[in-house]
C-alpha cells in the first residue's frame, strides 16, 4: 500500500510584476530624480505624483503606461513559507511589485563597475542575468520570505530562470553574498515551423486507423503551425554574460530541428517519421533526442522542450515522474 504524502500547510506564491522602461536603457533610467521616480512609482509619463502615494501600479500591460517606445519586460517572483493563520498572507503582493520595481531601477541606474587592466569595460545596460542575481541577493531580505526563483521574460518568447542557491544546496551556500556563487539559469526560447503530417500506424487496418485518428487519417495530411519551445541551462560568468549564448543556442535548434522540418510532409519527408506515427507527443520526443547531445556539446543542458501543435494542444519532454 503506497504511502500517503505528508501534507504541510507550506505554499508556494508566484508574483509577476510587469515593467515599462525607457528603450534607452539605464542611462534613461538613470537621468532625472522624476523619470526614475516615475519607473519606480508606476506612474504614467506627465501623471501628477499624488501626495502620500503608496501604491505601485502593476497593469496587465505594465507600468508606467506610455505611448512611446519602451522596453517591456515581466518579473516572476516565487516565495515559500506558511501563511499567516489569520490573514491567509504569505507575503502582501503589493509589497512584492514594490519591491521589485526599486531594485530593478537601483540595479539600472548604478553606474557600471570599474573595468580592472585588460578587462572590457561593462556595458552601461547589464545582462539581464546579473538582474537575477540582484534579485535573488535583495529580494529575501526586503519581503521577509524565502524566494525560490525569479524569472525575467520578455514577451512574448524569451525568458530566464534563476534558483535560489539555497533551494540548489549548492556546495558553497554559506557564502555571504550570492554574487560570490556561481549560477546557472534555464533559458527558454520559442521557434516556430510549418508542417503536414497524416496520423496514421501501419500495425493497424484503415477501420482502426479511422476510428483512432478521424479526421486526422486523411490520407493526403493536414498541416499545423508548431511552435517548439526549448528550456537550456546556461551557465552564467561574473559578468552577467551567458553560456552558451543565445545565438549559439538558436543557431543549433534553427540547423538541427526547424530546417529539418519546417515546410515538410513529416511522414514523407523525415525518415524518422516514416515508421513513428508524428503524433506532437512523437514530434516532442525526437526533436528533444536532435538536441540533446549537440547541446551538451555547446555547453548548455537540454531540460525539456514543449512542441504546440495548436493553441489548445501541447506536450513538454521529458518530464520529472511524480513522487
Amino acid at each position: 500500500m503506497t504511502a500517503e504524502p505528508q501534507r504541510t500547510n507550506r505554499v508556494e506564491l508566484r508574483r509577476t510584476v510587469r515593467l515599462v522602461l525607457p528603450v534607452e536603457g539605464a542611462s534613461a533610467v538613470s537621468g532625472p530624480a522624476s523619470a526614475v521616480e516615475r519607473t519606480r512609482s508606476g506612474l504614467a509619463p506627465g501623471t501628477p505624483s499624488p501626495s502620500g502615494a503608496s501604491s505601485v501600479l502593476n497593469s496587465f500591460a505594465g507600468t508606467p503606461s506610455t505611448a512611446e517606445w519602451a522596453l517591456r519586460i515581466e518579473i516572476d517572483v516565487a516565495v515559500q513559507g506558511l501563511p499567516d493563520p489569520v490573514t491567509g498572507y504569505l507575503v502582501d503582493i503589493g509589497a512584492i511589485d514594490r519591491a521589485v520595481r526599486s531594485e530593478v531601477v537601483a540595479f539600472l541606474a548604478r553606474p557600471p563597475a570599474a573595468a580592472p587592466a585588460g578587462v572590457a569595460a561593462e556595458s552601461p545596460t547589464p545582462p539581464p542575468a546579473k538582474l537575477l542575481i540582484h534579485l535573488l541577493d535583495r529580494l529575501p531580505a526586503s519581503l521577509g520570505a524565502a524566494v525560490q526563483w525569479v524569472e525575467l521574460r520578455q514577451p512574448p518568447f524569451l525568458a530566464l530562470r534563476m534558483t535560489s542557491p539555497n533551494r540548489m544546496n549548492d556546495a558553497r551556500s554559506g557564502a555571504s553574498d550570492i554574487s560570490a556563487l556561481s549560477h546557472r539559469v534555464l533559458l527558454r526560447q520559442s521557434f516556430e515551423f510549418s508542417a503536414s503530417h497524416r496520423l496514421h500506424c501501419p500495425e493497424y487496418d484503415d477501420e482502426r486507423n479511422r476510428a483512432l485518428f478521424g479526421k486526422c487519417n486523411n490520407p493526403n495530411g493536414h498541416g499545423h503551425n508548431y511552435r517548439l519551445e526549448v528550456a537550456v541551462a546556461v551557465a552564467v560568468a561574473i559578468d552577467g554574460s551567458i553560456a552558451p549564448t543565445l545565438p549559439a543556442i538558436e543557431r543549433l535548434v534553427r540547423e538541427l530541428v526547424v530546417d529539418r522540418l519546417d515546410h515538410t510532409h513529416l511522414n514523407l519527408d523525415v525518415d524518422v517519421f516514416r515508421t513513428l506515427n508524428p503524433s506532437v507527443e512523437h514530434i516532442a520526443r525526437v526533436c528533444h533526442d536532435w538536441l540533446a547531445a549537440p547541446m551538451t556539446a555547446i555547453g548548455g543542458s537540454l531540460r525539456s522542450v514543449t512542441l504546440w501543435e495548436t493553441g489548445k494542444t501541447s506536450c513538454e519532454y521529458p518530464v520529472a515522474c511524480p513522487a
